[in-house]
């Protein structure tokens, strides 16, 4: 995880960091990503990353963890837990359009969770103790339903699945999305259909 001296960043100098290390690892598998030509394009020397960072992999084990918190963040404030009211299934449908929609607006954090999802030897695979799946148990104990650990891992998935879908149908290049920092832009209607289209 970072050192003192990272988290001691300038907000300004940290955020456009994290910007491009995000791309770099966005734009690449873990083992094509280049710590090298990410230091070159911030034009800081190579030597500096390791004053933030062990190595690669504690770089991209920290841009994952980030990403999860971050969207976990913005799902919790989004989709609050469901009252007894309110079935599981609707509260997971709603919960899907609000990840979907997280997940076009801010592309490099779902660009690199699926990339982790997709290498079969990654470094972080997704387990039942994570935020979401949490979330998940947390929700559907809410609305009164018991959920199998393997209903929870694919309803874990499913958001990454659904972003991936939905890369393949919106966007023409993935790297001209993540260098130009650009979201993909969908009405509310469309994420809705693309959803159900899985559910």
């Amino acid at each position: 995880m970072p050192s003192e001296r990272f988290h001691q960043l300038k907000p300004v100098k940290k955020k456009t960091f994290l910007r491009y290390a995000y791309q770099e690892f966005a734009m690449h598998s873990y083992e094509g990503a280049s710590v090298s030509k990410l230091v070159a394009t911030m034009k800081m020397a190579k030597g500096s990353i390791y004053q933030y960072f062990q190595d690669k992999e504690d770089l991209y084990l920290f841009l994952i963890n980030h990403a999860r918190e971050q969207l976990q963040l913005l799902l919790e404030q989004a989709c609050p837990l469901p009252t007894k009211n309110i079935s599981f299934q609707n509260w997971y449908r709603n919960s899907l359009v609000v990840q979907l929609k997280l997940f076009t607006s801010l592309p490099s954090y779902g660009l690199i969770l699926l990339r982790n999802k997709a290498d079969q030897t990654g470094i972080l695979h997704i387990r039942a103790d994570n935020p979401q799946s949490t979330y998940l148990m947390r929700a559907a104990n809410r609305a009164g339903e018991q959920l199998s650990s393997q209903q929870i891992y694919r309803l874990t998935v499913l958001p990454l699945t659904v972003f991936e879908f939905t890369l393949s149908q919106h966007v023409s290049s993935v790297n001209d999305l993540i260098t130009h920092n650009k979201s993909i832009e969908l009405s509310s209607a469309e994420l809705l259909n693309i959803c159900d289209g899985f559910l």
